[in-house]
């Protein structure tokens, strides 16, 4: 569902009962909590990030997994549904020429290396210790999107020189990333259409355990930041991501042994 139509939708249902008789009729709390957020919730409520380096680490702490985002441009860190990343109309460009294939004529795109005035977003897991992800492992690294403009895709991709690109990350077919343990490395980012983008990025670790963390993203001069608020991530947490890279279908066999 569109964001600007699922917060309508959650509106217009705050608006024709009070809370009083929502909880009379014993609608879910869940529900009440998503009334009461979209209510409240507005586009000044989330960080913007507009330059600089930024990492979505995934960290331990005390034996406690944390997925975030460490902005090192304005020495803070934040956590899942905080923050909003500007990728502004400056970064419209044609990306036809990729060959992934499907790509419209243009689009937007953060770039995999760090240009001024820009977001140069990146994925860390140096941070996390060896008993979660051993320098040799790798773990599952996957996107999908919870709320976003009609038909919107987003492909994360690297360019490792002439004629080598490697999609890391699609949003169309659930294309995963098999990332490495304490490592660190930026993609850039393909956005297909303008508008809000509800993004749900998930690490899932070789013990099988999953770690999501909220991010949006507004693409374009209309992109709204209020289309965040009341989103449901839940079905863009539960997708599960296919293997991309070359490890990627012995990864899978194992796993599946191992659920049988």
């Amino acid at each position: 569902m569109n964001p600007s139509c699922r917060t309508a939708l959650v509106l217009g249902t705050a608006g024709f009962l009070s809370v009083g008789t929502l909880t009379g009729v014993g609608l879910p709390s869940s529900v009440m909590a998503t009334a009461h957020a979209a209510e409240t919730c507005s586009a000044e409520d989330f960080i913007r990030i507009t330059e600089g380096h930024q990492d979505m680490a995934l960290k331990d702490e005390g034996g406690d997994i944390s997925f975030v985002v460490k902005d090192d441009h304005k020495e803070k860190e934040y956590q899942s549904e905080e923050f909003a990343v500007e990728v502004a109309e400056k970064n419209k460009q044609r990306i036809s020429d990729l060959n992934i294939p499907s790509l419209p004529d243009e689009g937007w795109v953060l770039p995999q290396t760090q240009i001024e005035d820009v977001p140069w977003l990146g994925f860390n897991t140096q941070e996390l210790s060896e008993e979660y992800l051993g320098s040799k492992q790798t773990a599952t690294l996957s996107m999908a999107i919870a709320s976003g403009p009609e038909d919107g895709r987003i492909v994360a991709f690297q360019n490792e020189g002439i004629g080598d690109l490697k999609v890391r990350m699609d949003t169309e077919d659930g294309t995963a990333w098999d990332y490495p343990g304490r490592s660190h490395s930026h993609p850039a980012f393909a956005f297909t259409k303008p508008g809000t983008y509800a993004v749900s990025f998930t690490f899932e670790l070789p013990d099988g355990s999953r770690h999501h963390l909220h991010a949006g993203f507004l693409v374009g001069e209309q992109a709204d930041a209020k289309d965040l608020c009341g989103v449901d991530y839940t079905d863009a947490d539960a997708a599960t991501g296919n293997g991309g890279d070359s490890n990627s279908r012995p990864k899978q066999l194992e796993k599946d042994v191992k659920d049988v």
